[in-house]
């Protein structure tokens, strides 16, 4: 390090750009603060700093107990000037701040923060989300003293292999239930709390932080069969929530579908933490659902088998390196362990997926193992692992 620590621990997370790389950052921040009181005791205080982008990723990361610090970042070449203030900003926090650590959730919010940290020798720490490591990963793999992956396959790319450590992808907090405790809670009692019939397998469609619009597109095009068979809770993306809604108008006034089936269709903007059960909260949304479809990128994944859900899982064809494709076959099976159906957005009509679903939930046994396969996939204790990791570094530093 450029100077000697002293007993005020400074730890800096980077990130931003979506939701798959910030709330990773959130939950290590939230393990990381259950450490705090430890450190206390010990005479030490430790101090957590987000270096991210100014963008909607922000608002998560408010009210975490953790100093926030912006930073520009862009894209490619037509950001050009963005990004190098963002190296500028970068340089002139992180000499001020001095952290011990770095931990760098990728991309390119990332770039200024790390950039700057190799450069003031501050040892760094990445973690890759997806079976194929992103460029900004792969690249600050050579700098960094631990490389976090979450599928075992990202390994293949890094030649760093003494540095890598299989942790899973981090999921928050609030999403973190013990399977002792999640044994325990009454599937049907949460689904009254939501306002839910009892009588219908309830599915769960979710298309990311931001939504997605072929998914959109794909229920409401068969939303009359969907919901012939499912109670259907729908996350279309807060920027798609008012279209979806006229549209569904529409699809019910215009196509003669009964109208008995409208008060299964629950469509959401963004399903979040909540305190209280409810339509919006992911948490409750989760555990009353029977089967869910999804994106395939990470943070979903983890998500969906933390809960021990089966899974139909749609990977965005256009994603970096087709990596959705290759998290989605890496989760779905294993040695005869079914976890998830993977069905590629090609050629896939509403016909199609509505059938595989219900042939999923007609089959109680396959739905049983697919549910006991994930909960055997999901690493409840990532963000715990990588907090450990990062703070036992400090430590031995110290020393």
């Amino acid at each position: 390090m450029l100077f000697s620590p002293n007993k005020n621990i400074k730890i800096v997370l980077a990130g931003g750009g979506s939701g798959g790389h910030v709330f990773p950052i959130i939950s290590v921040c939230e393990a990381l603060n259950k450490y705090i009181p430890e450190f206390e005791r010990q005479g030490l205080s430790v101090e957590l700093i987000y270096f991210g982008a100014n963008d909607f990723t922000l608002d998560y990361v408010k009210h975490k107990n953790i100093s926030i610090k912006v930073i520009s970042c862009g894209k490619g070449i037509g950001d050009f000037w963005k990004t190098i203030i963002g190296f500028f900003q970068a340089f002139w926090n992180l000499f001020i701040v001095m952290p011990d650590a770095i931990f760098g959730k990728g991309g390119f919010a990332t770039v200024p923060t790390l950039s700057i940290g190799v450069l003031f020798r501050i040892p760094i720490f990445i973690h890759e989300s997806d079976s194929i490591p992103g460029k900004v990963n792969q690249f600050f793999g050579r700098f960094a003293k631990g490389i976090f992956i979450s599928f075992e396959k990202s390994a293949d790319y890094f030649a760093q292999k003494d540095k890598l450590i299989l942790s899973g992808n981090p999921i928050r907090d609030f999403l973190n239930i013990p399977d002792s405790e999640l044994e325990k809670i009454d599937k049907n009692q949460t689904k009254k709390l939501l306002g839910l019939q009892t009588k219908k397998p309830v599915l769960l469609v979710l298309g990311g932080s931001q939504g997605a619009q072929t998914l959109n597109d794909l229920i409401l095009d068969g939303l009359s069969q969907f919901l012939e068979y499912f109670e259907v809770i729908h996350q279309t993306g807060q920027n798609n929530i008012e279209q979806v809604k006229r549209e569904v108008d529409v699809i019910f006034r215009e196509y003669n579908i009964n109208q008995n089936l409208k008060p299964f269709y629950h469509p959401v903007g963004f399903l979040q933490e909540s305190q209280v059960p409810s339509i919006n909260s992911l948490k409750d949304c989760l555990i009353a659902s029977d089967i869910v479809v999804a994106r395939s990128g990470s943070g979903s994944i983890f998500e969906i088998a933390a809960f021990g859900k089966p899974s139909v899982l749609i990977p965005l064809p256009w994603a970096s390196a087709d990596h959705q494709t290759v998290n989605a076959f890496a989760y779905a099976s294993s040695q005869s362990s079914l976890r998830a159906i993977v069905l590629e957005q090609e050629n896939l009509k509403p016909n199609l997926l509505c059938n595989t679903l219900k042939n999923l939930v007609s089959d109680k046994q396959k739905l049983k193992e697919m549910s006991q396969n994930a909960l055997k996939f999901a690493k409840k204790d990532a963000s715990l692992s990588i907090a450990r990791v990062v703070l036992q570094y400090i430590i031995d530093a110290y020393q």
